[in-house]
């Protein structure tokens, strides 16, 4: 078995996907999500609150109307105090579809309604609790998701594009830490216990994932590949003492997974560099974006002191963050250029500034047929 380890440094590739995605939630409370931080679901504690409210409207409502067209029931004696009741109840559950409708807590798709079928796409691979931020499909309760609705239906496009292609840098950027990371615990269990000692296996399995549908939350199944290191001789390599047999399992994203599964079957090559040429792609994209948001903040109604400015430069925070100091290796990045396949639709070196990026993208974003 061959293996081909990143020559990249997850610590330092995790620092640049951070800073991609703490500048696009900037930008997206800046611009088409402004004035719905009121009611933006961050957490569980937020979404508790978005249906508190929606129970306090659906109450509200209750009232107003028993005020308008039942209040004279609970004058009419026992049986108008029993039949006002009931009709409260009657009213309070009509209300209550209604009221969750209107105020409940609803994810809403960031783009155009064209890229709904493409939602799969937009999932920023992680391996670490407690990450918060704005999704392709953030969640809203109240009058903040009425006012993000109408941003998104009568807002700049180019925001909203800018916004999808910077969840796309992140995502790319995340498949390459995913690999990265594998990489590096795959090699040090290697080290530890010399890879004639270790057998590998590697299959697919399901993993649970939410996502936003057609103004509805609906659970579906997605993937990832698990790569299982067993020690098949029960002892460590620098050591003359029997241990126990050890076993790691290191999980690995879908995006690439599938190719890097059929050549690891097919000719026993474990390619954990898939995604390393991502990085010099997702470096040269971040400065057409920075390049093409400095454009659009031109306008006199734009503040250049506003944060999407002031931290415009997180989009040039990529250092070269290599494994082994010295860059990828010629032969790693002949196997990267042949397999990786995830680039902007439409990007090349000759079209690579801001202005085409938008234009590519907002055709990408029309509606077929």
């Amino acid at each position: 078995m061959k293996i081909t380890y990143s020559e990249y440094n997850s610590e330092e590739i995790t620092k640049v996907l951070d800073n991609i995605l703490d500048y696009r939630d900037e930008f997206c409370v800046n611009t088409v999500l402004k004035g719905g931080q009121s009611g933006y679901v961050a957490d569980e504690a937020a979404r508790r609150k978005g249906h508190v409210f929606t129970w306090c409207a659906n109450a509200v409502m209750t009232i107003l109307t028993l005020r308008f067209f039942g209040g004279w029931l609970f004058t009419a004696g026992i049986s108008g105090i029993i039949f006002g009741s009931l009709l409260t109840v009657i009213i309070f559950k009509a209300w209550e579809k209604s009221a969750k409708h209107l105020f409940g807590p609803e994810k809403i798709r960031l783009g155009s309604p064209a890229t709904k079928d493409h939602l799969n796409s937009y999932r920023v691979w992680e391996n670490r609790e407690g990450q918060v931020h704005i999704t392709d499909a953030p969640e809203f309760f109240g009058f903040s998701k009425i006012r993000v609705k109408k941003n998104l239906s009568e807002g700049d496009m180019s925001f909203i594009v800018l916004a999808d292609v910077l969840l796309d840098a992140a995502n790319r950027l995340s498949w390459l830490r995913g690999l990265a990371i594998a990489s590096e615990e795959l090699k040090a269990f290697m080290d530890t216990y010399g890879e004639e000692n270790v057998a590998v296996d590697m299959e697919c399995v399901p993993a649970v994932f939410e996502q936003a549908a057609e103004n509805d939350t609906k659970t579906v199944t997605l993937y990832e590949y698990v790569i299982t290191l067993r020690e098949k001789a029960g002892m460590a390599g620098d050591t003359i003492v029997p241990t126990e047999y050890e076993e790691k399992k290191i999980r690995i994203p879908f995006e690439g997974g599938q190719e890097i599964y059929a050549k690891w079957k097919e000719h026993g090559i474990l390619n954990l560099a898939y995604f390393d040429l991502e990085y010099a792609q997702m470096k040269k994209s971040c400065e057409s974006i920075k390049e093409a948001i400095t454009n659009r903040w031109t306008e006199p109604y734009y503040s250049q002191n506003s944060n999407v400015m002031r931290d415009l430069d997180k989009l040039s925070s990529f250092a070269e963050p290599h494994a082994s100091g010295d860059g990828i290796r010629p032969e790693a990045k002949e196997e990267a250029e042949d397999e990786s396949v995830f680039r902007f639709p439409g990007m090349n070196d000759t079209e690579n500034d801001g202005a085409a990026m938008i234009a590519t993208l907002k055709d990408r974003m029309k509606p077929k047929g």
